[in-house]
């Protein structure tokens, strides 16, 4: 998620080659499941790609159902609105969000561009059959909006419109049950924003 340039899967693909030029073997398959990026730009980037991801999403808020898409539309503050304000409309959008938990699951799907018209699963599907004795690792990667926390956003912290996004993307994170999440952020950023929602669900 916020996907960008695709460090992550950049580094995915060289450490392969490099175990190899060290003679250390390594047969194991890394699949890129999803990107998902509201820029253009990084979009295209992932879709022309010589490994491009299995299903490439848009923005988070895809992810919800129309009702609470209405309701977190309908709490959004004004521009002109003061802080003070900006963060009590971001925090009711935050108990919007925590009530809709449980539908961030395995089977949550959104419109994918690689796949015009369908909605595509969010995660992967755990495996079932003969063959996979082991579940694969499932892995989160993320470099979430910097721009609440740094002064490139004039540090708004939780009243920067960024925070919106931040909240759908930590509750997926608390409920999809992934092996391994990976969160680059800003020096600036709270950490307690993260760790604190993982240790309500145990996912820490």
């Amino acid at each position: 998620d916020y996907t960008g340039k695709r460090t992550a899967e950049t580094c995915f693909h060289l450490y392969k080659p490099a175990l190899e030029l060290m003679e250390i073997p390594c047969d194991v398959e890394v699949c890129i499941w999803r990107n998902c990026d509201i820029d253009h730009v990084c979009t295209q980037l992932a879709l022309k790609s010589s490994w491009p991801p299995l299903h490439q999403f848009k923005e988070l808020i895809t992810r919800l159902d129309e009702k609470t898409l209405t309701t977190l539309s309908s709490l959004r503050p004004k521009k002109n609105a003061s802080k003070e304000e900006k963060c009590n409309a971001y925090a009711k959008m935050a108990t919007a969000i925590e009530k809709k938990a449980d539908s961030f699951n395995r089977q949550m799907r959104a419109p994918c561009l690689r796949h015009p018209g369908m909605l595509c699963p969010i995660a992967c599907m755990p495996l079932v059959g003969p063959i996979w004795e082991r579940q694969p690792i499932s892995i989160s990667w993320a470099g979430a909006s910097c721009l609440p926390f740094t002064k490139w956003g004039s540090h708004e912290g939780h009243s920067h419109p960024d925070i919106e996004a931040w909240y759908i993307w930590i509750c997926e994170m608390q409920q999809m049950g992934y092996d391994l999440i990976f969160l680059e952020e800003s020096a600036q950023f709270d950490p307690t924003l993260f760790s604190i929602p993982m240790h309500k669900t145990a996912t820490l």
